[in-house]
């Protein structure tokens, strides 16, 4: 896809383009590292793409899930919520049901021709956005997170003390200059923002996903991205290093059930990236949904 049609299908998702940088935000606006991944909904071979994303901007819930439909060549948004959701075996007007869950309570969602809405026939509605207070700017303000004994998932860094900041940085082999970490040859500057944490899979002990944005040193991609994790106490990389390109998460996984992801980026083929145990390799290559060959 070029990168007009990944923000297209972004935005039917219920994410904003962020000015000046490669990725997208969520509604509070702050940036956002959805999952995507692409399932058949309605049996016609085209998948749909379900988002899913995590973090305090969803209020309670804390989850936001989304669905877009290719319609006419153009990505338009089916569902956009907050909370959790999974497929029923029943289906309206050829199309999976489904069973949302947000703020403890549950409804069937069934689609009507158009979309998904609830028993009333009325579209769900997300909780409202959660809006952050105001904190200080300085990192040694911030306090240490550890909640039974680890770190939260689906924060930024910002939270993270220097040393727990700085020992990511160093793992993924970024250099500081004065008060700054610098990436790709100096080229790229790593702020605190940059660097989530998110429990990728599901054991407890959340990843840390630093992200990166330059055409100095990804071209006409802009952005870059490095996943380490905790193994033993000490962060290492597990894509060896800094990759070109943006993650988009599927749901299929490999060792310790660690998701694989599609490397997105300019073009129409695009690898597919699975854990080995030891280091993300490639494992094929997909566009839509559908394996494909770099330039067939």
């Amino acid at each position: 896809m070029t990168r007009a049609e990944v923000m297209e299908l972004f935005r039917a998702g219920g994410f904003a383009p962020a000015q000046g940088y490669a990725g997208v935000l969520d509604r509070c606006g702050d940036k956002a590292r959805p999952r995507v991944r692409f399932v058949d909904l309605n049996g016609d071979k085209q998948a749909e793409a379900l988002f899913n994303d995590t973090g305090a901007c969803y209020g309670a819930d804390r989850q936001w899930l989304a669905i877009a439909s290719r319609v006419n060549g153009t990505w338009e948004p089916l569902l956009g919520v907050t909370g959790t959701a999974k497929g029923l075996q029943s289906s309206t007007n050829g199309w999976q049901d489904i069973l949302w869950t947000s703020d403890n309570t549950q409804h069937r969602l069934h689609f009507d021709g158009a979309r998904y809405v609830d028993e009333s026939g009325a579209a769900p509605v997300a909780t409202p956005a959660f809006v952050p207070a105001a904190r200080s700017e300085t990192p040694e303000a911030n306090p240490s997170p550890v909640i039974n004994g680890k770190l939260p998932s689906g924060v930024n860094a910002a939270v993270l003390s220097p040393a727990q900041f700085a020992a990511i940085m160093q793992a993924g082999g970024y250099t500081r200059t004065g008060t700054v970490w610098q990436g790709c040859g100096g080229s790229t500057t790593i702020e605190r923002k940059d660097v989530e944490l998110s429990d990728l899979n599901g054991d407890g002990t959340p990843e840390a996903i630093v992200n990166e944005e330059g055409t100095a040193c990804f071209g006409n991609t802009g952005a870059g991205f490095q996943v380490l994790r905790q193994d033993h106490g000490t962060w290492r990389s597990m894509t060896g290093g800094t990759m070109t390109g943006y993650p988009a998460w599927k749901h299929s996984t490999g060792a310790d059930g660690y998701p694989d992801f599609v490397l997105g980026g300019p073009g129409f083929c695009f690898p597919v990236m699975h854990w080995n145990g030891h280091a993300y390799s490639r494992h094929g290559f997909e566009y839509q949904g559908k394996s494909c060959k770099p330039g067939g």
